[in-house]
């Protein structure tokens, strides 16, 4: 296994609807944290989507967030994508969810599908992953 690496993303730049990419196609990750944060000028909480490509399968989060509140996701035992509010390892969607989520390949894509405010709004994606050697 190599190091733990820290994906931190940031994009103050928003366009309503468009697709950005914290996380290319990344292959052999162990995800421990995956965040998402929004924040906005206004007092409405905005509408935002994040996809998670696992070995080819996408898992999507959406949520009405609240300005400058940080999202844990994880995984449901049922394998669906949920959040918390607090701090809250993603583990792996198998039955014991015991372990962090390993896969062969991961790709993190996020968007906002509600009024954005382009002087201050912007989406944020935190990370704490290792990439794992195949030997």
């Amino acid at each position: 296994m190599s190091e733990f690496k820290n994906l931190d993303y940031i994009n103050n730049a928003l366009t309503i609807n468009t697709w950005y990419t914290p996380l290319d196609t990344t292959k052999n990750v162990k995800a421990h944290y995956i965040i998402v944060e929004q924040t906005n000028n206004g007092a409405t909480n905005e509408d935002i989507v994040c996809e998670l490509t696992i070995d080819g399968t996408i898992y999507t989060w959406t949520r009405g967030a609240v300005s400058a509140r940080p999202y844990y996701l994880f995984f449901t035992a049922a394998g669906a994508v949920t959040d918390t509010d607090s701090n809250r390892q993603v583990l792996s969607f198998d039955n014991d969810q015991s372990a962090p989520l390993e896969t062969r390949s991961l790709q993190i894509r996020v968007r906002q599908t509600s009024g954005v405010d382009v002087v201050s709004a912007q989406i944020e994606v935190n990370m704490v992953y290792a990439t794992l050697e195949v030997s």
